[in-house]
């Protein structure tokens, strides 16, 4: 999902002999994933107005942190973005600025503000059932996403790692895993982790844990 402004609206100036059209960006080609962005940003500059390099920012809105960054030469008509380092179901803003010069005064400008969301995950994983010495995680994966494997790993009350299974959805969205030889009456934290989604491993330690 994406929204925002992308500041396509073209402004005029009036000059003594002919109208100038400030340049134009307009994102397209977007295609977004639980951690992927990639995009063009196509630049309009018929007046030859720009007169710096145009800077790229996507930054992650909850924190402000530049998540990805470049930069092309005045000149280009085209930017690309691509960036598979992104958190699942977070808000991120595309940034594109640059400097332009009308009647020898600079101008600098965000000719790009637009917010997009990643998908989020679309994996899901409960308790199915315990014995006195097992536990059974069912893990279920929606149909939309990305995410291929998993791991789920199980820890004591200390902190301590028992076991660990890799999940695999090639044959099936809805998987279980049992983990056996365990004490009654004992608390567990069961972890997923290492998610491989859409060929990378998910980072910023992505993890999601219940007891």
């Amino acid at each position: 999902t994406s929204s925002g402004d992308n500041n396509t609206n073209q402004e005029v100036v009036e000059d003594e002999n002919k109208k100038i059209k400030q340049p134009q960006f307009k994102v397209i080609n977007m295609v977004v994933s639980a951690i992927k962005l990639d995009a063009e940003i196509e630049i309009v500059d018929e007046d030859s107005l720009i007169v710096s390099a145009t800077d790229i920012t996507v930054v992650d809105n909850s924190s402000l942190r530049v998540v990805y960054e470049s930069s092309i030469p005045a000149g280009d008509t085209s930017a690309f973005i691509s960036s598979a380092n992104l958190t699942p179901d977070t808000e991120y803003t595309i940034i594109a600025k640059a400097t332009y010069k009308i009647d020898e005064l600079e101008y600098t400008k965000s000719f790009v503000n637009k917010i997009f969301r990643t998908e989020a995950l679309g994996v899901t994983f409960e308790k199915s059932y315990a014995t006195v010495n097992s536990i059974t995680v069912g893990i279920k994966r929606k149909s939309y996403s990305d995410v291929t494997s998993v791991v789920i790993s199980i820890y004591d009350s200390k902190g301590g790692k028992l076991d660990y299974k890799g999940v695999d959805f090639s044959k099936s969205d809805n998987v279980e895993v049992t983990f056996e030889g365990l004490d009654k009456n004992t608390d567990y934290k069961v972890v997923m982790h290492d998610v491989l989604c859409d060929g990378v491993v998910v980072e910023e330690g992505y993890s999601e844990e219940k007891n």
